[in-house]
């Protein structure tokens, strides 16, 4: 485990700097990129009767200001599931809080979560699309073996990544990561509410985990 080492993934010579919140910066072009945030999940399981503490989508709006903060971007890019659900009352505190930012362009990559209406993405201005090019990546929400015939590296949400770490006294630590292989790369779920799935690394594929507020790679 390398705790000095920057954490920066270089794809293609696009530079990914990754921050303890789940979110990276594409210093190429100013944007900050957050993956499966799902606002409103917590209240959408409260409304059927699950106690959720509603503390949780605003730890989501205090990771977004220090992410925001970290890096000063020109753009927000949510590749995917931004929304868990219908628009309920956390919907509308987000687009209140991102009202705070007007002068930041705002761009969802629609994952499978994100059923809200045309008018509900507008009136938070949001730009809505499918998927999103950048030099030479391929940003969406999901994998598909298919956009690897497309000649860009893949890089998505979707999974929510972690991976289990031991120590020597055979102790362990499931902690989210962001993940690059060979292939695709994959970006940490950004919610508070979001949980984690274990995945496998091949050698060679490189593996950053998120502890204690710092991104360490272990792969």
């Amino acid at each position: 485990m390398n705790a000095l080492k920057k954490a920066v993934e270089n794809i293609n010579g696009l530079l990914l700097e990754l921050h303890h919140s789940g979110a990276c910066y594409i210093s190429n072009i100013g944007a900050l990129v957050i993956s499966d945030l799902h606002i409103g999940k917590a209240g959408h399981f409260r409304n059927n009767g699950i106690a959720i503490p509603a503390i949780a989508n605003k730890n989501n709006f205090w990771k977004m200001v220090e992410a925001i903060e970290w890096c000063s971007p020109k753009e927000i890019i949510f590749l995917g599931d931004l929304s868990h659900s219908r628009e309920n009352s956390e919907w509308r505190d987000f687009v209140d809080f991102l009202d705070q930012y007007p002068n930041l362009s705002k761009t969802l990559i629609k994952g499978n979560h994100d059923i809200l209406s045309d008018h509900a993405y507008e009136k938070a201005n949001i730009q809505v699309v499918a998927e999103r090019v950048i030099e030479q990546t391929l940003w969406k929400h999901d994998f598909d073996e298919s956009d690897l015939q497309r000649g860009f590296y893949p890089i998505t949400g979707h999974i929510h990544p972690a991976v289990i770490l031991t120590g020597n006294a055979r102790q362990s630590m499931r902690l989210p990561c962001f993940y690059f292989g060979e292939k695709n790369g994959i970006l940490p779920a950004f919610g508070e509410f979001t949980g984690t799935a274990l995945i496998k690394p091949k050698k060679g594929d490189r593996v950053w985990v998120i502890a204690e507020k710092k991104v360490l790679q272990v792969a």
